[in-house]
């Protein structure tokens, strides 16, 4: 769990905390922070005071003697002032407001290992909700940074576990939600942290930072016998925070839903994910040497949020349509190669550690995955036939080095590397080139530099 007051940050918020002199303010004991009151609450464009309970026990009669540091509690919003606390009690003030705009805040309250937070609206008359959906279930899907200025986290809320991010069981309603927020989630997609934060509908599906992109956002309900009713959002809001999301949302059908979930906050989880490791579908090792074939380059800019190019190279016997051996890559690169510059993805590459950052991920390649237990990412060998990749043949990445060279106008990539069976990938393809993409969503309009 994040913590919330970092000793920066106590210089700038409003925090209110209380102990008796000799005691340290770290020496808690096993007492149990509760949230008496509501979650939420909603004030108009006038303001007012407001008053949040909560208990403070280490069993349901006795409540922590008067001599036990307070919980300390933090809003970083400046229109939510005079924040106090008590044993039993939060106080606190709201400002009028002058503009008739809907705004949010969060008061976090902490006490050792726990904590609760309640979200403040004003402005607008409070929403008489039609429709209030507590979801059994959120599974998620992250997808990067691709053709948008912010990070991707599809979430799905429902009744029931999802199969996969496209589809859902017969017999049950789901709310999907399509977020970008300003933290990346690194290079492991398999089960990223869905970001605290406020995420505002877009009809614009611009893509940045604290929007939900309203192309693919919508409400969705499948009947037992599979007739699907499906309703777009007018308005909505969602509010992220720790292992608690509230939405509200507007639906075409005129009427406000009000959906919370409760629990771990973290893409993937689906019910029936197709595979589980090893995903080698080979049996024995695969030695090669393609001597004909066309290479393509991606670039991606810094895709990641970890301060290195990407690189997303393909190759394969033959395209148009694409036929036969066929292998994907996911380079990581020093920015100092010069970014969406020809050749700049030439080079040696090891496999990535997931937990490294920074100039420890230069010149790496990410091993093969399958993300929400289906989709092919990183790095893999495989061979396709009209266009589609074969389900039969091919295994991910997993380990050794990888190397790319210019040979007159060929490129040439060796392989020495191996699966998730510890089989080898060994050889060498050498390629004609088919042409640069430029998928950089932070500069889309860059122009390919000429090689140094």
């Amino acid at each position: 769990m994040r913590k919330l007051f970092a000793v920066a940050a106590m210089l700038s918020l409003a925090m209110v905390g209380c102990n008796d002199p000799e005691t340290p303010q770290t020496n808690y004991k096993d007492y149990v922070l509760e949230l008496t009151s509501s979650d939420t609450m909603e004030f108009t464009a006038d303001g007012g005071e407001g008053v949040i309970t909560f208990t403070l026990s280490d069993d349901a009669t006795r409540y922590s003697p008067l001599h036990e540091p307070l919980p300390e509690v933090q809003c970083e919003a400046e229109w939510i002032s005079d924040l106090k606390v008590d044993y039993y009690a939060i106080t606190f003030t709201v400002q009028p407001q002058a503009e008739q705009e809907r705004r949010h805040a969060i008061i976090y309250a902490e006490y050792g290992d726990y904590n609760f937070s309640v979200n403040i609206f004003q402005g607008e008359d409070p929403i008489d909700f039609d429709v209030e959906f507590k979801a059994a279930a959120l599974n998620g899907t992250y997808n990067g940074k691709t053709a948008s200025k912010g990070y991707n986290y599809f979430i799905l809320l429902s009744d029931k576990n999802a199969p996969t991010s496209g589809n859902q069981f017969y017999g049950s309603e789901q709310y999907r939600l399509d977020l970008y927020s300003d933290v990346s989630c690194g290079i492991d997609f398999t089960e990223c942290p869905i970001p605290n934060g406020v995420y505002n509908l877009d009809k614009e599906s611009s893509g940045d930072a604290g929007t939900i992109r309203d192309a693919s956002s919508f409400y969705i309900r499948v009947t037992e016998n599979g007739q699907q009713i499906i309703n777009e959002y007018v308005k909505g809001q969602v509010i992220i925070t720790d292992n608690h999301v509230e939405a509200h949302l507007l639906l075409d059908s005129g009427k406000w839903h009000r959906v919370t979930f409760d629990g771990e906050l973290v893409t993937g989880g689906y019910a029936n994910p197709t595979n589980e490791r090893p995903y080698s579908l080979f049996t024995a090792d695969h030695e090669f040497n393609y001597n004909s074939g066309y290479l393509h380059a991606y670039y991606r800019g810094d895709f990641y949020g970890l301060g290195c190019d990407v690189w997303y190279v393909d190759m394969c016997e033959t395209v148009r349509p694409m036929q036969g051996a066929y292998f994907m890559l996911t380079l990581l690169v020093d920015k100092a190669k010069g970014g969406y510059k020809d050749d700049a993805f030439l080079g040696e590459y090891r496999v990535a550690d997931n937990s490294a950052t920074g100039s420890d991920l230069y010149n790496t390649f990410l091993a093969g995955d399958l993300r929400d237990g289906f989709e092919l990412i990183n790095s893999w060998c495989l061979k396709c036939s009209y266009s589609q990749i074969l389900n039969t043949w091919g295994g991910p990445l997993m380990d050794g080095t990888i190397k790319i060279e210019r040979d007159g106008g060929l490129y040439v990539v060796t392989y020495d590397c191996v699966d998730d069976r510890g089989n080898k990938i060994v050889g060498s393809f050498r390629c004609g080139f088919d042409g640069y993409m430029n998928q950089d969503a932070d500069n889309p309009d860059a122009t390919l530099l000429p090689a140094d």
